[in-house]
């Protein structure tokens, strides 16, 4: 999954259709705290890039950028990491008797 772009449907209570994110995931790296020579490489957390945005088929990231302030697109990345590390929406209590 690393380096990949990926489409999220984007959703609010004032618009009936989704807006279309196209986004690029990295996993991250888990890191290797020590190696033999005693030097180490840190984690990388798993993180989201956003590139594109569309609604009905026209494309509007630029307008969504100046419009909306950062925390929106933070929050919005954030969503998407978080849904992909609880494994994309799959409950396995859905699925248990």
């Amino acid at each position: 999954m690393k380096n990949a772009t990926w489409y999220w449907e984007w959703t609010h209570d004032n618009t009936e259709d989704a807006v279309e994110v196209v986004y690029d995931y990295d996993a991250g790296d888990a890191g290797v705290m020590y190696y033999a020579d005693g030097s180490g490489c840190p984690p990388e957390p798993p993180s989201v890039e956003l590139l594109r945005m569309k609604y009905k088929g026209v494309d509007v990231t630029n307008l969504l950028f100046a419009v909306l302030g950062d925390q929106v697109f933070e929050e919005l990345e954030l969503e998407i990491v978080e849904y992909i590390q609880d494994g994309g929406g799959y409950d396995p209590e859905d699925y248990q008797e």
